[in-house]
């Protein structure tokens, strides 16, 4: 007869957050001998987080760390080393937790940068209050304008992929989600999640452009095209972007551009993980880590629920 294998006991199967903070707190002991204030320190820092995060560390993600890091820095308005230290005894205490195996989790904090010194956001970068308003004012576009300043506001799209969406890109998951397929000549295609509001003025667009029968993956006609037969030339989205831009905030509107990179840096308020935004809207590590950097300066308002969850 074969016996089962013997429990590991030295391993707990379950602790609480404080036991595990404990636990961590001794394994640093440990390998670096510390003095009882820096120790006391080490449990301040966990103890604040706990408080401000209220929930339990197991199901801490990168978006609860990411706006806990801007806390610090815009509404704490703590030095830029206090919040690096913060961040790094939380670094620690996940890494202990998730290599022990008490957490089954990846390190949330391991994609946070914390701020190194106050940088001054590009004049035409909107903030995530003006990106609010633009999206709150945008409700006085034709439904047309609205859709392509969205698809470059909220789905990343640059001027040539919004112009060229055909209905066919647009999928449902098993759990009925939308999701949109997005591609151009010059980037790889990727498939990003449609937010809720979003995928209703789509359907509400089907039925301006008279496009009839259910979501068909191989539809291919075009969203904004003469007729669905060509698409929306890029020149013209960059037309109609900018004046629908203009219109709502006036001659200082950014570009298509900074417009695009306004959207990412509210995505990653939002608690939209930096790789998976660079995978989504087909940006450099490089760009969305200054993005990152920058979208704590731009923290006006809170994170908007138009955005898909981390």
């Amino acid at each position: 007869m074969i016996n089962p294998p013997a429990q590991d006991s030295a391993r707990p199967i379950a602790l609480s957050d404080d036991q595990v903070v404990e636990r961590w707190l001794a394994a640093r002991i440990a390998a670096h001998p510390a003095s009882a204030e820096t120790v006391r320190a080490y449990r301040r820092e966990v103890r604040r987080f706990q408080l401000w995060v209220a929930k339990s560390l197991r199901h801490v993600t990168y978006g609860d760390v990411n706006r806990f890091v801007v806390h610090l820095d815009q509404e704490a308005k703590l030095d830029p080393s206090s919040v690096a230290r913060a961040l790094a005894a939380l670094r620690s205490l996940f890494d202990y937790a998730v290599a022990e195996g008490f957490f089954r989790q990846d390190n949330p904090t391991r994609m946070v940068s914390a701020p190194v010194r106050r940088h001054r956001p590009p004049p035409s970068l909107l903030g995530s209050g003006q990106v609010w308003a633009l999206l709150e004012a945008s409700s006085q576009l034709e439904l047309r304008d609205r859709l392509l300043l969205l698809a470059v506001l909220v789905l990343g799209c640059r001027a040539d992929e919004a112009g060229a969406l055909r209905w066919g890109d647009f999928v449902r998951d098993p759990a009925d989600r939308l999701g949109c397929l997005i591609a151009s000549g010059t980037s790889a295609e990727r498939t990003v999640a449609v937010p809720g509001p979003l995928g209703a003025l789509f359907a509400a667009w089907r039925e301006v452009a008279a496009v009839s029968g259910p979501w068909d993956r191989f539809d291919r006609r075009y969203l904004f095209g003469t007729r669905g037969q060509r698409p929306l030339s890029e020149a013209a989205v960059r037309r109609l972007v900018g004046a629908a831009c203009r219109r709502l905030l006036g001659q200082g509107a950014p570009t298509l551009h900074l417009l695009r990179l306004s959207g990412a840096s509210l995505a990653l308020l939002a608690g939209q993980s930096p790789a998976q935004l660079a995978s989504d809207w087909d940006l450099s590590l490089e760009t969305v880590s200054g993005l990152q950097r920058i979208s704590r300066s731009l923290a006006e308002s809170t994170p908007l629920q138009i955005w898909p969850q981390a």
